[in-house]
């Protein structure tokens, strides 16, 4: 199975970077993606090979810079966030703005 193609169970913009948001899927895999840079793809994958379960639960800290996890299995995990993902630059909401408003 193609990673894009497995199920998202959660998914929460960050509270401090208008175009980054994280995902938790079926392969306990913890994408963060940069609409700002691509839209394609996460620009940011870590898997929690230890567990092989799926992420059910996302939380962003109110800053930005962590994210807690918890799994099918039960299993909570606490994760830092690079700092590009948490400190927007002005530029980075203009990005996202015109994406959003370019035709297709």
């Amino acid at each position: 199975m193609n990673d894009l193609e497995t199920e998202i169970f959660d998914v929460k913009w960050s509270p401090t970077h208008p175009s980054v948001f994280a995902t938790g899927d079926g392969l306990g895999n913890l994408d963060l993606w940069d609409l700002s840079k691509d839209t394609e793809g996460p620009r940011y994958r870590k898997s929690d090979e230890s567990q092989w379960s799926a992420i059910n639960k996302l939380w962003f800290s109110n800053d930005g810079k962590r994210i807690l996890t918890g799994n099918s299995q039960g299993v909570v995990k606490l994760w830092s966030v690079d700092k590009s993902y948490y400190q927007s630059k002005p530029e980075d909401l203009d990005k996202l703005e015109s994406l959003i408003h370019s035709p297709y």
